[in-house]
């Protein structure tokens, strides 16, 4: 028990350090002012580094002191803190410190006479701070917990610095902790509402953390004032938070494309390297140190499982050189990638652009997120980037938006250059993945991965509606069950919004464009929802008790990956049946919601290059999450996880060993292989999901926005059903 307590504090730990490592944001109003630096051409050096392969083992903590490389692992034998020069090769050495089976590090620093300063927590929920020497024998040593005790909300100790006065600080999520060199506790810099991303112990012998504050996109940068307990001037600063120590009483930071140099007193910075360029992944980077001759090390994560398991390394060097490249950058081709909708950076798109960019010898992408979030803003970045000077040629398109683009003609069709690809073919994709991009015979994108939304319940209590969930089948059921539950937050659109996903065609033709919402039957099922969303909707905070109990519960849920329902069944303690949404004729129906797809722009400028690109994304990025909408991946992937797969165990006999495994509520879960039945199950709702048109989610969307004055009390129904009506028919009018 206490071995998946500690698997959950690291995995937090390591998870925090991951993700703010890799989602660096540049501010759209900040301009980039690039150095000299910035522009020069550097040697690259590089080599591999493995480190425990123990699939349960959290390396974290990485810290490049002097030429040697440190950080921390925790296994199931224990922790240790490691280490290897950076300027070498040679054996991964272990600092000799028996810190014992019971105990977790927390987080550590070494000092320049290699003394580990160590923050730790044993099974007792005792806390220590402890200084070894580089041989492990105790110098200090304090029990914390009763300080641990009177802020239990804040003592996550991600991270430890000294200073140059050997005061520890301790980060915390909201706090910097203080203690001597004698380990005596010295108070808190508190620092509310607030959380510090990152702490460094500068050149100059100062402390500086970053921090942000919930829906605020900016970072800040502020000094630690230990003698007045707070924090000094905050500077607002590109980048993801991370910080380094430079040269010359700098500090380093860095976003997904840029390495900049900041000054801690002026709050000033400036890029000095451009990481795509050299090809260095942002979102990789574990460690970074710098020299006076301006040498920068890089230590990136090669691990396959990014967030949770890092087992490979790579160090990179760069050094200035006199050499320039045989191809560069301004010698190629610009193809400009754009992302409207997606807030932020995609580290794992950046990462392949730059793989692109390094073996393509006549285009270089680049990549832009724009952020837009309503449909006016769409509108106005089609009707006038996409017809200007300044059209991208790339645009990463979700299936929601895709008909957006194609009516206002902003997207190229795609046939042509499929037709004359050996390589690319649209029979080779799941038909229901690519039907949201075509128009008669055009098509204007192809999607990488997808996902299914729709309800499931516990196999034990729905399984009559398997397969038999007409709409009126799906509110008997409702109704005949009193006790059957479905979280919604208590909003009556939720539960109407179920039964028109794939029930508009009662009151729709649309090829026809006329619509009759004023009928009996609709009246009727207005009625029908009102009534049944009082007696069976549950709030959210309701829910996570009933999860477990004998009440039949309904939810709804995306289905990411094969093994989605068995996550969920972690939950409701068993097995789950996926049901879809109730269809005409009562067959299984989820909404397939294809993703990651991208289209070529209709005025773009260099439409070669783009499908270069495209054709390139389509043969070799892998989307890190999702169900793969090529026929080839899902059905490999399909196999691979009902499949079981066997490894000899210590008396040679063979044992089911899983095939791959998550986190839940923190914990390392196995997955093993699924059984015939639920991998059929699951195939057969991948395949038979069904796709909604932009007109379908229009018209929802209009019932949605309308209907709540009536479920609320607000406007009869014969008022709310009028509105609908003229609303509905309205939009269909002006649509043909």
């Amino acid at each position: 028990m206490y071995q998946r307590k500690f698997i959950k504090l690291i995995v937090l730990l390591g998870i925090l350090t991951i993700f703010f490592a890799g989602c660096g944001k540049r501010n759209p109003e900040e301009s980039v002012v690039l150095s000299e630096s910035a522009t020069k051409t550097y040697t690259i050096n590089s080599r591999t580094l493995e480190l425990n392969t123990d699939a349960f083992a959290i390396n974290r903590n990485f810290q490049i002191i002097g030429n040697t490389l440190y950080f921390q692992s925790n296994d199931q034998e224990g922790a240790g803190i490691y280490y290897e020069p950076i300027d070498r090769e040679g054996d991964l050495q272990k600092m000799p410190i028996d810190f014992g089976a019971s105990e977790m590090l927390l987080s550590f620093v070494v000092d320049k006479e290699n003394n580990a300063y160590c923050f730790l927590k044993d099974e007792k929920e005792q806390y220590f701070l402890r200084t070894y020497t580089s041989q492990g024998i105790i110098m200090v040593e304090q029990d914390i917990t009763t300080l641990t005790l009177q802020n239990q909300e804040d003592i996550l100790f991600a991270k430890t610095v000294i200073d140059e006065s050997g005061t520890v600080y301790a980060m915390a999520k909201g706090s910097i902790w203080l203690f001597d060199k004698d380990g005596l506790y010295l108070g808190r810099v508190e620092l509310p509402s607030k959380n510090i991303l990152d702490m460094v112990s500068g050149t100059d012998g100062k402390v500086y953390i970053s921090y942000n504050s919930e829906g605020d996109i900016h970072i800040y940068l502020a000094k630690v004032d230990v003698e007045n307990k707070k924090f000094g001037e905050p500077f607002s600063f590109q980048g993801s938070g991370k910080l380094y120590p430079g040269t010359k009483a700098k500090i380093i930071t860095y976003d997904a494309r840029y390495l900049y140099e900041m000054d801690g007193f002026t709050g000033e910075y400036t890029a000095i390297l451009d990481l795509a360029k050299h090809y260095i992944k942002a979102g990789s980077i574990c460690a970074f140190s710098v020299n006076d001759t301006k040498k920068y090390t890089f230590v990136l994560n090669l691990s396959e499982d990014k967030a949770f398991t890092i087992n490979k390394l790579e160090l990179i060097t760069l050094e200035e050189s006199v050499v320039a490249n045989s191809v560069s950058d301004v010698e190629k081709t610009e193809i400009r990638l754009v992302a409207p909708g997606t807030d932020g950076e995609d580290t794992y798109l950046l990462n392949f652009i730059m793989e692109f960019n390094k073996q393509s010898e006549k285009y270089t992408v680049t990549y832009e997120s724009l952020g837009l979030a309503s449909e006016e803003d769409f509108a106005l970045f089609i009707n006038s980037r996409l017809v200007s000077e300044d059209c991208p040629d790339l645009l990463l398109i979700n299936y929601f938006m895709y008909e957006t683009y194609a009516d206002a003609g902003a997207l190229e069709d795609l046939t042509p250059y499929i037709e004359q690809s050996s390589l690319i073919t649209t029979e080779d994709y799941l038909e229901n993945a690519v039907a949201p991009y075509r128009s008669g015979e055009a098509i204007y994108g192809i999607p990488k991965i997808l996902n299914v939304q729709g309800w499931i319940g516990k196999k034990s209590q729905v399984e009559s509606l398997y397969k038999k969930m007409t709409v009126d089948y799906f509110l008997d059921f409702l109704e005949k069950n009193p006790t059957a539950k479905f979280e919604y937050d208590g909003e009556y659109c939720g539960l109407l919004r179920t039964c028109m996903k794939f029930g508009l065609d009662e009151y729709v033709d649309f090829e026809k464009g006329i619509c009759s919402f004023d009928q009996k039957e609709f009246k009727d099922l207005m009625l029908r929802i009102k009534n049944t969303n009082n007696a069976h909707a549950v709030t959210s905070g309701q829910w996570d008790t009933l999860l477990k109990s004998d009440e039949i519960l309904l939810s709804e849920v995306h289905l990411y990956d094969f093994y989605t329902l068995e996550k969920y069944a972690m939950d409701y303690g068993e097995e789950l049946l996926f049901l879809g949404y109730p269809s005409p004729d009562g067959s299984l129906a989820g909404e397939v919601r294809p993703e990651a797809s991208l289209g070529i722009a209709a005025n773009s400028p260099n439409k070669e290059g783009a499908w270069e690109f495209l054709k390139y994304y389509l043969l070799n990025y892998h989307v890190p999450h999702g169900i793969p909408a090529d026929e080839y991946s899902f059905e490999k992937e399909w196999n691979e996880a009902k499949t079981p797969k066997y490894e000899e165990d210590e008396n040679g006999e063979l044992e089911e060993v899983p095939v791959s495994q998550f986190f839940y509520q923190g914990d390392m879960v196995p997955l093993y292989a699924m059984s015939e039945e639920n991998a059929e199950h699951i195939h057969e709702v991948i395949e038979s999901a069904l796709p909604v048109s932009k007109d379908a989610q229009t018209i929802q969307n209009i019932i949605f926005e309308e209907s709540s004055a009536y479920f609320y009390g607000q406007k009869t129904l014969e008022e709310t059903v009028d509105i609908i009506q003229n609303r509905c028919q309205l939009y269909l009018d002006e649509s043909r």
